[in-house]
């Protein structure tokens, strides 16, 4: 049961209950509602600061609901103090809300200029008029807002709103800033960055009360009818200072910024202390009493892919513990980057280890490790005024070796650092390499310095320049080969020069290889072979001499001698010295020619007409010789008596011969005779020398002619000159 108490001692009141109403009558500025022990109080006099502690009950009251009909006309035969409610159509009442009677009219509680308690606006609102010196106070008489919420305890909640309702679910409690320029008679629109309100924390510093942080609701934009653009900013003091600092603001196109005003992307960070840092944390956990390694931290992104498959994990960012992280010494921690490819779900695609070493498709082993079926890594320039460049550094700073791409002429150019950087390698746009030079005109160029030469006119090959000694080194093992090979489409070893190494330095050897076969043969000690492995000094295989089935070699105790038909059992081994255009069926002839190792010829053999000379080079006969007096065919011939040896062996079938000459006979004991006649067929010619008739030439009819010695024991050297007419 609802009581109502006016009555000036408020103390004499015992045993209230919920939903009484107590009015102070001594002092008609103040009244109140109360619930025993309950936790919230309504006061609206300064003069009531202890009146609770005087009512003996809870330091605080709640107002209770009031089911109270209101009147449209005073009560009949009233008493002193008593109270009703009216809706102000009473012509008497000053305006709508509580009355009371004085014992000898009614007036409004709280009458006086511009107040009233709880009076009924023109919506039928209950409300409590008040000015800006006019406040409502919570908990405290002396209101410095229009409504003050204070309490000198420990409270949890100081505002409590509640709503309720079955129907609609966007029903619920609202608190409201409103703002507008001009006035509430005729407000004006707001303008960019207006503030529409504030919520602030402020805290006592021992002193005075000081602004701590802030949420501030903004105009963010040129507003107009329908179009209310806003902003939200948090503020905060820093330590040591009590002036707010934005930290953070979510602008009318909801991007939100830390640290800065105008956000450029749904989430912008900015430091605004010069080379500090701006950090986002995350925590896994804590309270873990037992380490472990499958911990990590990420940042995922999602995508609507359509209305029926919903959200899609599309990419994630991670951070890994490695190791057990059970000391120091085992806590290490990677990032991984995770993307999606064709729908296949999320996989890493590139992780940095602790170590710092980064990999790509892989968990890397070395600073930068690339893995997948065909890797690939590009660097490409916006223009090709430059070149672009590889480096890499020391521990000081310099470059060392750098690899440099030219994009106007698409070299490649690779330098290193020998007191300064120098470029040593150049690969052309056409293949072409140089060594030392960067304009290589042939498949390699190795160049040292200038030589002086220039180089074969080659579309293509190898050439090695220096101004000192050139060469090429090929190393091999022991027991190894060195090759070069020469290939065509036909055979790709058609050629080759090949060492084959041993133990024994002498015994290795060197082969040439021709049509696909080895075709010579140089052994260590010397030995060349032609068509087989040397066993003397030049040995060259049957089938591979000068002619078919013969062969030809060096005699290995005189040098200066040339043998045919070597290890051959038959009479048919010849030595040839032939041209072999001729016997390959050519219409040329060329002479042979035996110098004197001058460039002098000593025997010419006419390649045309088969003349011999000797002395001349222009032989007019089948033997011709040339010489000054003195000279000319010698011919010796130690015999004994009665034996004759053949100078011209026999013709075929008779002929004649018509012989001049001239003998010169010279004896072992020194005297000279000479002596001129003729001989013709089957005639004798006589010699004579000291001894008497001791020597004959001979002519037989078959054209046989020699000399015969008839008697003495002395040596004769028989010097003929022979013209055959």
């Amino acid at each position: 049961m609802t009581k109502i108490h006016l009555e000036r001692n408020v103390e004499n009141l015992t045993s209230p209950t919920r939903g009484d109403l107590i009015y102070a009558d001594s002092v008609p500025e103040f009244v109140k509602l109360t619930h025993p022990g309950a936790d919230r109080i309504l006061a609206t006099d300064a003069d009531d600061i202890s009146w609770s502690t005087r009512l003996a009950l809870a330091d605080s009251a709640t107002i209770p609901p009031l089911n109270i009909t209101e009147r449209s006309a005073e009560p009949s035969s009233p008493v002193s103090n008593d109270i009703y409610l009216d809706d102000g159509a009473n012509t008497g009442s000053g305006s709508p809300g509580w009355r009371r009677y004085t014992g000898a009219a009614w007036e409004d509680i709280f009458a006086g200029a511009g107040s009233g308690f709880w009076s009924r606006d023109a919506g039928n609102g209950y409300v409590y008029p008040t000015t800006i010196t006019d406040s409502v106070g919570i908990g405290t008489g002396l209101p410095d807002a229009l409504l003050h919420i204070e309490a000198d305890q420990n409270t949890t909640e100081y505002l409590h709103m509640s709503g309720y309702d079955d129907d609609a679910a966007n029903v619920r409690p609202v608190m409201k800033f409103l703002r507008a320029r001009g006035s509430a008679a005729s407000p004006t629109i707001v303008s960019d960055d207006d503030y529409l309100g504030s919520i602030l924390g402020v805290g006592y510093d021992g002193a005075t009360f000081q602004n701590a942080a802030s949420i501030n609701f903004a105009v963010d934009g040129a507003p107009a009818a329908g179009d209310m653009p806003g902003r939200i900013e948090f503020y905060t003091a820093p330590d040591g200072s009590v002036n707010r600092l934005l930290r953070m603001t979510i602008n009318n196109a909801g991007n939100v910024g830390i640290g800065n005003i105008n956000p450029g992307s749904i989430f912008d960070i900015r430091d605004s202390v010069d080379g500090g840092m701006a950090e986002i944390r995350l925590i896994n956990s804590d309270t873990n009493a037992t380490p472990s390694s499958d911990e990590s931290l990420g940042l995922t992104g999602y995508f609507y892919r359509n209305s029926v498959s919903g959200l899609r994990e599309a990419g994630r960012i991670e951070l890994g513990k490695e190791g057990t992280w059970a000391t120091g010494a085992t806590s290490d921690t990677y990032w991984a980057f995770h993307t999606l490819l064709n729908g296949g779900g999320v996989t890493e695609r590139m992780r940095i280890t602790g170590a710092g070493n980064v990999g790509i498709g892989t968990v890397p082993d070395t600073l930068l490790h690339l893995e997948s079926a065909s890797p690939s890594l590009t660097i490409q320039r916006s223009n090709n005024a430059n070149s672009s460049y590889v480096d890499f550094q020391g521990s000081g700073g310099s470059v060392g070796v750098r690899i440099e791409y030219v994009p106007s002429i698409n070299d490649i150019a690779f330098h290193t650092l020998d007191g300064t950087l120098q470029e040593r390698v150049r690969i052309l746009a056409n293949g072409n390499v140089g060594i030392g030079i960067g304009d290589a005109d042939r498949n390699l160029r190795v160049w040292a310095s200038n030589s002086g030469a220039s180089g074969y006119a080659l579309t293509g090959g190898v050439d090695i320049e220096s101004n000192s000694i050139t060469g090429i080194n090929i190393l091999s093992p022991n027991t190894g080969y060195g090759r070069i090979y020469f290939g065509s489409p036909i055979s790709a070893t058609a050629g080759a020069i090949e060492y084959i190494h041993n133990a024994t330095l002498t015994d290795g050897y060197m082969k040439l290889r021709a049509g696909g076969a080895d075709r010579v043969y140089i052994l260590g000690n010397g030995y060349v072979g032609i068509g087989t492995t040397p066993a003397l000094g030049l040995h060259i295989a049957d089938g591979i001499g000068f002619l078919v089935g013969g062969g030809t070699y060096v005699s290995p105790t005189n040098r200066n001698t040339i043998n045919g038909g070597y290890d051959t059992d038959n009479d048919t081994g010849s030595l040839w010295l032939n041209y072999r255009g001729y016997l390959d069926g050519f219409t040329r002839y060329r002479d042979t020619n035996i110098a004197d190792g001058k460039g002098n010829a000593i025997v010419t053999v006419d390649g045309s007409a088969g003349n011999v000379g000797i002395g001349t080079s222009a032989p007019q006969g089948i033997i011709h010789t040339y010489d000054s007096i003195g000279g000319s065919i010698v011919w010796e011939y130690d015999g004994v008596d009665g034996t004759e040896r053949t100078i011209i062996p026999n013709g075929a079938g008779d002929c004649l011969y018509i012989c001049r000459y001239t003998a010169v006979i010279r004896r072992s004991d020194g005297p000279t005779f000479t002596s001129i006649g003729s001989a013709v067929n089957n005639s004798v010619v006589a010699l004579y020398s000291a001894g008497g008739n001791t020597l004959s030439m001979y002519v037989d009819t078959n054209g046989r002619i020699y000399v015969k010695r008839t008697a003495g024991a002395l040596t004769y050297k028989v010097i003929l000159h022979l013209i055959w007419l």
